[in-house]
C-alpha cells in the first residue's frame, strides 16, 4: 500500500513539475519582459541604500549612509556594526544585474507550483527617492538555474538566474562585519602622514610619481618607497575581530597608538586614518580604523612600514664636486710648497711637532748656473804672493 501511495505522489510531482515547465517555456517573452532585475523593478543600482533580507528568526540588514568620508555601510540586524562597504556593494550590484529570464503575466491563482505560497524568505531594496520593492523568493524552476520570485505588491512571477539571490540566504552577519584598518585608491592620493615615537613625517605628491616630504624637512622623497608604503596601506583588512568596541584600547597599544597613518584622498576633506597597536602572541599587530571601534588584528609587516625613518623616505642627495676657479692653474704653486721649516737653533713649536729622522730634503729654488763649455781651460791662478818672514829683532852686542 505504501509503495503504491509513493508511486502516485511520484507520478503528481512529475506531472505538477511538466506543467509548470511547459507553462513558462510555453510563454515567448513579452517585449521588455527579459533585462535586469533593477530595470523591471524600475530601480537603479546607485540609488539602493537598505538590503533587507528577512528570513525566518535570522534577518540581515545593510543600509548605506553618507559621511565627509564617502559611503558608509552597517549593519542594522542582527547587530549594530560597520559592515564592509566592498561586499556590501557587491551584494547590491549583484542583486540589481540578476538576468530577468522571463515574467509570467497571467494572474497566477495557485502559487504552490512556484514555493511562493509560502515563501523561504523576503528580499527588500529602497532607494534614495523612496520607492520600496519587496520581493517573495519561491522555488528553483525544474531546470534548477532560476529562482522564482513574486513582487509583494504585484502579481506577476519572475524567473530569474539563481545565481546572484541564492546566495544570499545563506549569508551570515560575520562575512559582511568590516576588519578594514584602511582603504585607497593610490591614484588620487594627495598626501599623507606616518607618526610614530612622537615624530610625524609629512609625504605630499609633487607630480605624476613624484613626491616631496614638507615635514619635519623639505626633501624629496625616495619614489620607490613612497609606492612601497601606500602599496602596503592601500587596502589593509585585518584578519580577525578581536573585540568589538573595546572600553580600554591602551591594553592593545592603540591609546595612544603605536603608529598612526593618516591619508589624504583627492575630493575628500577628511584624512582617511588607520592606527596600529602593538603585537599579539603570536607575532600579529592590534589594528582598527579610526571611525570603526572594532579591533582587528594584521600583519606585523605593516607596523615596520608606518615606523619608517626619515632617512628610509628621503632621497640621498648627490656628492657634489669642489669646482676650481676657471683661472686657477692645474697645480697650484701653494700646494707644491715645501713645508716651513723651523728655524736653526728655535726650540720647536708646540703646536708643530718635531721632525722625524731622516729630515726632508730641502729644495733649492735658486738657478743652478749654467755649466761652462768644456773645450775651454779656466785661467790659471796666479799663486798668491807670499808674505816676507818677519826679521828677527837684532840682539845687542854684549
Amino acid at each position: 500500500m505504501n509503495f503504491r501511495h509513493t508511486i502516485v505522489a511520484a507520478v503528481v510531482l512529475v506531472a505538477l513539475g511538466a506543467w509548470v515547465f511547459f507553462f513558462e517555456r510555453g510563454k515567448a517573452p513579452e517585449e521588455g519582459s527579459a533585462g535586469t532585475l533593477a530595470s523591471v523593478l524600475g530601480l537603479r543600482k546607485d540609488d539602493v541604500w537598505k538590503v533587507q533580507i528577512d528570513r525566518p528568526e535570522d534577518p540581515l540588514w545593510l543600509v548605506r549612509q553618507k559621511d565627509g568620508r564617502g559611503e558608509l555601510w552597517k549593519l542594522e540586524k542582527p547587530l549594530s556594526a560597520v559592515a564592509d562597504a566592498e561586499e556590501a556593494r557587491r551584494i547590491v550590484g549583484d542583486v540589481a544585474d540578476a538576468t530577468v529570464d522571463r515574467m509570467l503575466r497571467e494572474d497566477v491563482k495557485d502559487l504552490k507550483p512556484f514555493g511562493l505560497d509560502k515563501p523561504a524568505w523576503e528580499l527588500t531594496l529602497a532607494t534614495d527617492d523612496g520607492t520600496t520593492r519587496t520581493l517573495l523568493v519561491g522555488g528553483k524552476d525544474p531546470g534548477g538555474s532560476n529562482l522564482y520570485l513574486k513582487r509583494k505588491d504585484r502579481p506577476e512571477v519572475l524567473v530569474v538566474s539563481s545565481y546572484a539571490i541564492d546566495g544570499l540566504q545563506s549569508k551570515q552577519a560575520d562575512e559582511l562585519r568590516d576588519k578594514t584598518v584602511i582603504a585607497f585608491d593610490k591614484e588620487r592620493v594627495q598626501s599623507f602622514e606616518l607618526t610614530s615615537g612622537g615624530k610625524t613625517i609629512r609625504v605630499e605628491r609633487a607630480g605624476t610619481d613624484q613626491w616631496r616630504i614638507t615635514q619635519p624637512v623639505k626633501a624629496k622623497a625616495r619614489t620607490e618607497k613612497v609606492n612601497s608604503i601606500l602599496m602596503s596601506f592601500q587596502s589593509l583588512k585585518g584578519s580577525k575581530i578581536i573585540e568589538d568596541a573595546p572600553k580600554d584600547l591602551k591594553q592593545y597599544g592603540l591609546q595612544p597608538a603605536e603608529a598612526k597613518v593618516a591619508v589624504w584622498v583627492r575630493g575628500e576633506k577628511e584624512p582617511r586614518v588607520g592606527l596600529l597597536g602593538k603585537k599579539d602572541s603570536s607575532g600579529d599587530v592590534y589594528a582598527k580604523a579610526e571611525q570603526n571601534p572594532a579591533v582587528v588584528t594584521v600583519y606585523s609587516y605593516v607596523l615596520s612600514d608606518a615606523q619608517s625613518k626619515l632617512e628610509d623616505i628621503r632621497e640621498p642627495e648627490p656628492v657634489k664636486e669642489e669646482k676650481k676657479p676657471e683661472n686657477a692653474p692645474a697645480n697650484s704653486p701653494a700646494a707644491n710648497a715645501p713645508a716651513k721649516l723651523p728655524t736653526a737653533g728655535a726650540p720647536p713649536s708646540s703646536s708643530q711637532p718635531a721632525a722625524e729622522e731622516p729630515g726632508p730634503t730641502l729644495r733649492i729654488d735658486k738657478p743652478i748656473p749654467a755649466k761652462k763649455p768644456a773645450d775651454k781651460k779656466p785661467a790659471a791662478k796666479k799663486p798668491a804672493a807670499k808674505e816676507p818672514a818677519a826679521k828677527k829683532p837684532a840682539g845687542k852686542k854684549p
